[in-house]
């Protein structure tokens, strides 16, 4: 009996440092194959450069989908895209702007999403800025006064610095005098629009009623030379988003007689409306089945650029999980769900 209590013994512990030791290799596989041979940066380029924006309703959004469910089944993982609905379908085409008068400039912007297209010959007109109002019945007298031209809808920039590098380098007198000059126009601005009776999501369409050829818009990041490119909330006239430097230049030309004459050249297509999608991956669990880790991150983004922050590094740092676990941890205890999100942009839709 004492011969049994103590074989039993043995083998509990041999079991328990078998066990461990078991666990360590599966540890060191995992951590190897994370560093010594990671795919992330093959996924982050066929991602965000083959790829590119993720536009919900785009074919970018749907190639997206259709790639990471043809690279999780290269894996070995069930994979799929679930429909959760209908968005409407857009396709960004080339875009150009020029400044044709007082003299010929080409103009660094681009359209902004589901940002209606222009003739084949593009569009030419004059250039406004929106004005300083204090009250609605002046925004209503002026309204008139945008029919057939390009109207300028985004606060003017004195300066494009950011501003930790307006600290870095300006005396503290300046650096002061930035602040409290920038603070006032931007709560100058502010009570304009508000005056106005419109938002910023519902000024374009506004102007688009009254006539106006296009809007032409500038949205600083606070950071050198960066914009947000969001959408264009038009139905029949194109919106685009210039650099803040050349926003800046039409703006004190309109401020000094002059009047700056764009040409725009957008050729977008709207096309109706499309399925939209999840992508789910799923590695099954062998013991609780039922039982659910979720990995997720949102495989959509804006159109303005690849999508790389929000959310692409997300994306691929799912995926990667994902192949790494099926890779060194082929039968979990419980089932692993990577939920690629079709439409976060979009009201956190999907």
């Amino acid at each position: 009996m004492k011969n049994y209590a103590k074989l039993l013994m043995v083998s509990t512990v041999f079991a328990v440092s078998l066990n461990a030791q078991t666990k360590d290799q599966m540890v060191k596989s995992i951590m190897d194959e994370t560093y010594q041979n990671s795919q992330l940066e093959t996924l982050a380029y066929e991602l965000m450069d083959e790829i590119g924006p993720r536009l919900v309703g785009t074919p970018k959004m749907q190639q997206a989908h259709d790639w990471a469910v043809k690279r999780f089944q290269n894996w070995g993982i069930e994979a799929q895209n679930e429909q959760w609905g209908e968005w409407k379908a857009w396709e960004r085409g080339p875009s150009s702007i020029e400044m044709v008068a007082p003299y010929a400039k080409s103009i660094e912007g681009m359209q902004l999403a589901w940002s209606p297209a222009t003739s084949a010959k593009g569009l030419t007109a004059d250039v406004v800025m929106l004005p300083v109002f204090t009250n609605k019945q002046e925004f209503n007298a002026w309204l008139p006064k945008v029919k057939g031209k390009l109207v300028m809808v985004s606060q003017y920039q004195a300066s494009g610095r950011p501003e930790y590098n307006w600290k870095e380098y300006a005396t503290p007198e300046s650096f002061e005098k930035m602040k409290t000059e920038s603070a006032a126009a931007s709560e100058a601005w502010r009570k304009s629009i508000a005056a106005t009776g419109e938002t910023s999501k519902t000024l374009n369409e506004k102007l688009e009623k009254a006539g106006a050829a296009g809007i032409v818009s500038s949205y600083w990041s606070r950071g050198f030379g960066v914009n947000k490119i969001f959408s264009a909330g038009t139905k029949t006239i194109p919106v685009v988003d210039i650099s803040l430097e050349d926003y800046g230049q039409l703006y004190r030309m309109i401020q000094h007689g002059k009047t700056p004459k764009l040409k725009i050249n957008a050729q977008s297509k709207g096309k109706g409306t499309v399925p939209t999608f999840n992508t789910v991956a799923v590695i099954k669990g062998s013991e609780k089945p039922e039982e659910y880790v979720i990995l997720s991150a949102h495989l959509d983004s804006w159109d303005g650029g690849t999508g790389a922050t929000d959310n692409g590094t997300g994306t691929i740092t799912m995926m990667e999980v994902a192949r790494i676990l099926k890779k060194n941890y082929p039968n979990p205890k419980r089932t692993i769900v990577v939920g690629l999100w079709g439409s976060e942009e979009q009201g956190l839709n999907g």
